[in-house]
């Protein structure tokens, strides 16, 4: 099923975990729509911008797919509001700096570990009747191996050290 012009339901709920683990990992009605309405405000109008492919490697998770990978319960990726995505040629800084100068109604905005050329980007969606909150975070492994979360700028503004 199509969720926009260029994302279906297939690609937003592929997983290797639930693969591996024979779980399901479909999405229910209004899970569908809040993945319809993350990709209609943000994710296509992104890859309209920059004319490429978009690599999902996260969209969709069922409680138990997100339970196996260690993520807590709350993720937006639980409700279809959330994905972790990368774009074959562009820097993971460029492409949230680039969400952000296209004023997309991003909820949070990460940039997961792109120290070293890797990483990925997550975006979300604010839940049902709530405003953006336009949170822009950097994702990063401690010394220790723990991730740590740095606010950049919160609503278009920066955020203090």
């Amino acid at each position: 099923m199509k969720l926009s012009t260029n994302f279906t339901s297939e690609e937003f709920i592929r997983s290797a975990t639930a693969a591996r683990g024979g779980i399901d990992n479909n999405m229910d009605k209004e899970q569908t729509a809040r993945a319809k309405e993350l990709c209609k405000t943000i994710l296509q109008p992104l890859r309209d911008e920059v004319g490429k492919a978009m690599n999902i490697s996260s969209g969709f998770r069922s409680l138990k797919v997100n339970k196996k990978i260690g993520s807590t319960s709350k993720s937006q990726h639980t409700k279809g509001e959330a994905a972790d995505f990368s774009i074959p040629g562009m820097k993971v800084p460029a492409i949230c700096k680039l969400i952000i100068k296209l004023g997309l109604p991003y909820h949070q905005l990460i940039d997961e570990f792109s120290e070293g050329g890797q990483g990925w980007v997550h975006v979300s969606i604010a839940h049902k009747g709530q405003e953006p909150r336009k949170q822009y975070l950097q994702a990063r492994r401690s010394s220790t191996g723990k991730t740590v979360y740095t606010e950049i700028s919160r609503n278009g503004k920066k955020s203090k050290p």
